[in-house]
């Protein structure tokens, strides 16, 4: 198991040794590289602490001793799209109409440098729903220690095709009783359903970042058992972005049992050579830190390397590809190979207002996948996109794949 887990070190830095060598469902089918070419790999920013200044904390109007200051002020964005679709299915036509909409209703507010506060209403449709998307309040501590604190969406890793979709965190609990939930490349990406608070302190070229998160009931006091923790240290070396980090889940003795998954430690990469981002991720699911010396000991292991190009000319052309490998010892399928394309360009026709993109992803080991084509017509009507989607889902065992084609108007109102 050792040579495995060097293994897997060992990729992530091969990984970025060789380009530097070298220096070179369809429910959702309405964002179907909507935005593929616009998409950059992105990683969190540290906080920068501005220069100080004199200021009374009271002071609730901008000033020159208060320029940070913003009254208070509300945004929304309407998205609603009317379609329909047609399947094909186990040599089957079925056909089918939808509705959907979704409404953010935004304030955010700025007392100073120091304080601001952020939150979003949402309501969707069909499927009536009014929620608290998002509330919290940025600080800033003696000008260094930046923290965050309440419900937000918090987004980790370099990693973009498998960043949030893959399925293969299973296995049996101290227990000895099954489990089943996504292992995610992005450790904390059911942030937005929790209470968190976030510390972020840069440290000469990197920034430590410690998180806790609550998935709990609110009218309950919680103990220390009862929460997610997670930490990071990301630094630049070498012109290198290099990210350590770990997540806990709630224990097995608290008070919430069912949320508990094995703890998870990671380290990736990112270096960019002439525009292309190339990145690395190794990630290990531990069992039983006592069995470390055997395959008992962990409960997943993956590893994920891709690369990331945009070209921004007359036309905006952008691609990624990426690879995984992941190894569960107490899964049925214990090795599996998977690869991710996604691929598009936009400002095409003589109005410059065509977006086409594709989208590949198959399973080696499964040998099954679907591929997704997407097309965008903009300002034909006012306020309106209109979107045609096609996808074919194929798998060894179906002489005939499935297919889907849809096509709907989507409505954008930002206000």
């Amino acid at each position: 198991m050792k040579k495995i887990l060097c293994f897997f070190v060992t990729v992530c830095f091969t990984a970025l040794l060789v380009a530097q060598d070298s220096d070179a469902g369809f429910n959702d089918f309405d964002s179907l590289f909507a935005e593929a070419t616009d998409v950059e790999v992105q990683q969190q920013e540290p906080p920068v602490a501005q220069e100080s200044q004199p200021q009374n904390n009271t002071v609730t109007e901008k000033t020159s001793s208060n320029p940070y200051y913003k009254p208070l002020s509300f945004s929304g964005r309407l998205e609603a799209e009317v379609g329909g679709v047609v399947f094909f299915e186990n040599k089957n036509f079925n056909f089918s109409g939808y509705l959907n909409l979704l409404n953010d209703l935004s304030f955010s507010a700025r007392a100073s440098k120091n304080l601001a506060v952020k939150g979003t209403l949402r309501a969707k449709l069909p499927s009536f729903s009014l929620s608290l998307h998002e509330l919290y309040f940025d600080y800033l501590f003696l000008d260094k220690l930046y923290i965050s604190a309440g419900k937000k969406n918090i987004s980790w890793g370099y990693v973009q095709l498998f960043s949030e979709s893959s399925n293969y965190g299973t296995g049996v609990d101290a227990f000895g009783k099954p489990y089943s939930g996504p292992l995610l490349t992005n450790v904390v990406a059911d942030s937005g359903e929790s209470v968190s608070a976030v510390l972020q302190l840069p440290v000469l070229t990197g920034t430590i970042t410690a998180v806790a998160m609550y998935s709990g009931e609110v009218d309950t006091t919680p103990s220390y058992k009862d929460f997610s923790f997670a930490g990071s240290i990301e630094m630049t070396l070498l012109q290198t972005s290099i990210n350590l980090f770990a997540r806990t889940y709630p224990s097995l003795e608290g008070n919430l049992p069912h949320l508990y998954k094995p703890p998870v430690l990671g380290l990736e990469m990112k270096r960019t050579f002439f525009g292309t981002d190339f990145y690395a991720q190794s990630l290990v699911s531990v069992f039983d830190f006592k069995k470390l010396d055997s395959k008992e000991g962990y409960d997943c292991v993956a590893a994920t390397g891709g690369f990331y190009r945009l070209w921004e000319a007359e036309r905006k052309v952008g691609f990624n590809v990426e690879y995984q490998y992941v190894y569960t010892p107490n899964g049925e399928d214990s090795h599996a190979h998977r690869v991710a394309f996604a691929g598009g360009i936009s400002r095409l026709g003589s109005r410059k207002n065509i977006k086409l993109g594709i989208d590949w992803n198959h399973d080696f080991t499964k040998k099954s996948g679907d591929a997704k084509l997407g097309l965008i017509l903009s300002g034909i009507f006012p306020h309106a996109d209109w979107i045609n989607g096609f996808s074919v889902a194929y798998a060894s065992e179906q002489k005939i794949p499935d297919m889907t084609f849809a096509t709907s108007l989507r409505l954008l109102l930002d206000y």
